[in-house]
């Protein structure tokens, strides 16, 4: 992704480990939308891309065979009454069964949105239905889910706290069950 040329590019990577650029080698995106992250189903053939300056999940058709993305459909991330104008999208990541996708909001303004946002994945199209919204905190910049699915932990950047969720996995909706005590501006969780 160049969040600054608004391209998602692509390649082939040859078995010598040398990556060539596909064909066609990028796929532009709105002018000012900012691709920041991309996550892929783990079973099935769609990926799901969040663009940063819009606070939009565009949702794509892969193919394995030539490696290549092909746009679907794309929303909006933000919770009304929110102002999107107020808020960037921060991460995206599919559930370990493919069932649930799940992405994060930041408000960078006073009628921003602080949120992280559930969606059920359709399995026969990728397309995604609105399940719920959480308010985790402050920033909520990153998060991770869980090997087993049951539970997220969201890194709040400017909450100074790292929240934990329960996960239901026949639903996908999530229930609080803590916060850590002060963590200064946590970016990135890794579970080993």
């Amino acid at each position: 992704m160049d969040l600054g040329n608004d391209k998602v590019y692509q390649f082939v990577w040859r078995s010598n480990g040398t990556p060539t650029p596909n064909t066609p080698s990028s796929l532009d995106q709105a002018p000012g939308t900012g691709p920041r992250h991309l996550a892929f189903h783990p079973t099935s053939k769609f990926a799901y891309l969040v663009s940063d300056l819009a606070n939009l999940l565009t949702i794509f058709d892969y193919n394995a065979s030539n490696g290549t993305l092909s746009k679907k459909a794309t929303l909006n991330t933000v919770p009304p009454p929110a102002n999107s104008a107020q808020t960037t999208v921060a991460e995206v990541a599919v559930s370990k069964d493919g069932n649930f996708l799940y992405v994060s909001n930041r408000a960078i303004g006073n009628d921003g949105s602080n949120s992280l946002v559930v969606y059920k994945i359709r399995p026969d199209t990728g397309l995604v239905d609105f399940v719920e919204y959480q308010n985790p905190g402050n920033t909520p910049r990153f998060f991770v889910i869980d090997d087993d699915g049951k539970s997220i932990l969201v890194a709040n950047q400017d909450s100074n706290n790292v929240v934990a969720y329960a996960v239901n996995v026949d639903t996908g909706k999530l229930t609080r069950v803590g916060a850590s005590e002060y963590i200064n501006t946590p970016t990135t969780i890794v579970i080993n």
